[in-house]
């Protein structure tokens, strides 16, 4: 129990340590605009992934893997190319 104390630091969101509230209001709207291109895009990967076991594609057992990776890719993506 007492290792949870330590652990702590970790549970924190990475905004909360910035030094200007400006800064921290700034990382939480960039992680929200983060989530909702992760949200966005996941239906998209899910489809695909659904058309192609329907189609019964040599893809399909792949396309399973960019339903969960996918989304992250496309917002690690976006993050980049918006310098965020």
């Amino acid at each position: 129990m007492p290792a949870l104390i330590f652990a702590f630091p970790f549970a924190m969101n990475e905004c909360q340590l910035s030094n200007t509230q400006a800064e921290i209001e700034a990382c939480f709207a960039r992680n929200a605009w983060g989530f909702r291109v992760y949200a966005a895009s996941l239906p998209g990967f899910l489809v695909l992934s659904v058309i192609l076991y329907a189609r019964a594609s040599r893809w399909a057992l792949p396309s399973l893997a960019l339903v969960s990776l996918g989304p992250l890719a496309v917002a690690m993506a976006f993050a980049a190319v918006r310098g965020g």
